[in-house]
């Protein structure tokens, strides 16, 4: 996920504030035992438990509903003038490792944002062990 544009535009304080709004909202929506974590400047990964991708679209898309109504200003933000969020959501497959199912999220999570932010994009379930594959045997 990553709260579009960057939030730190004014200053590291003002980024903090809104990252911590964000990360309470997120807070109010999830289960017991889903966590989010902070992955990288305005990057947060979220980890969600015994959920195949399409449960994964749905609440991450619950989420961006609930943070677009929330309405943090953004005046930067054109043409929305509010924070919002652009995600990339993978499940998961057998055989996979963790790094290549944030490889998928993080793949994902650019082709939201070059479609125009403010959306969730899902990487290819079907895809992923083919990719893992050929991953391997270029790796070897």
């Amino acid at each position: 996920m990553h709260s579009s544009p960057r939030p730190y535009d004014y200053g590291h304080q003002a980024g903090d504030r809104v990252l911590v709004q964000i990360a309470e909202l997120l807070d109010e929506t999830m289960r017991v035992g889903e966590r989010a974590y902070r992955y990288g400047g305005e990057e947060l990964l979220l980890v969600l438990r015994d959920q195949d991708v399409d449960a994964g679209r749905s609440i991450v898309e619950r989420q961006r509903i609930q943070l677009q109504l929330v309405a943090l200003p953004h005046p930067a933000n054109t043409p929305h003038g509010v924070v919002t969020l652009s995600a990339g959501v993978a499940a998961a497959q057998p055989g996979e490792t963790p790094e290549e199912v944030l490889r998928r999220a993080d793949r994902a999570l650019y082709e939201s944002k070059a479609l125009g932010r403010n959306r969730v994009a899902v990487s290819d379930p079907v895809a992923a062990p083919r990719q893992a594959a050929a991953a391997r045997l270029t790796n070897a």
